[in-house]
């Protein structure tokens, strides 16, 4: 494995920071890509959405992502950080994207009548609502470490990002897979 991908791994469970990656932008890049690349796909398995749509969506929520991120950053006149910052962000995001799309096809994504929902999605549903869990800390985590402030900073800020991200998908009709 590559020391970027075991990097990301550590920032996964909590034992490394961004500022443990590599000041490189060709990894951001390649890190966007695949972003993209795993957003499309999540969105094209969970939703009905079409190759453009699944693909402008996740153009979309990554563009805005970074955005967020930089403003932050730049908040806290940190916006040194923002590559291995945006790296880590995005690395993770990645990974819980490609874990919640196995979970996303077993488990409705629509009201769905209690007894109509197998028992086996039904098992699965703590085991989503732990990954979501586990995603919100990793992202509180990485913005403790890019802009020096609390855990519980981070977490606030976290589910924030979010609620906005959630109301900005909404209001332009894209699948919402933020």
């Amino acid at each position: 494995m590559t020391p970027a991908i075991l990097i990301i791994r550590d920032i996964l469970l909590l034992r490394r920071g961004p500022q443990d990656l590599p000041y490189s932008t060709q990894l951001l890049t390649s890190t966007i890509a695949a972003c993209v690349f795993a957003h499309t796909l999540s969105a094209l398995s969970l939703t009905a959405a079409d190759l453009g749509t699944a693909l402008a969506s996740a153009i979309f929520f990554v563009l805005l992502s970074l955005l967020a991120l930089f403003a932050l950053l730049s908040l806290r006149r940190l916006r040194n950080r923002f590559v291995q910052a945006g790296t880590a962000f995005l690395g993770c995001h990645f990974v819980f994207t490609l874990m919640s799309i196995p979970l996303g096809l077993v488990i409705p994504t629509k009201s769905t009548p209690p007894d109509q929902i197998p028992a086996f999605a039904l098992v699965l549903m703590p085991v989503a609502l732990g990954c979501a869990i586990w995603q919100l800390v990793v992202n509180a985590h990485i913005l403790r470490h890019s802009l020096d402030i609390p855990m519980w900073t981070g977490v606030a800020i976290v589910l924030l990002w979010t609620l906005i991200a959630l109301v900005v998908v909404a209001l332009s009709g894209g699948p919402a897979l933020a």
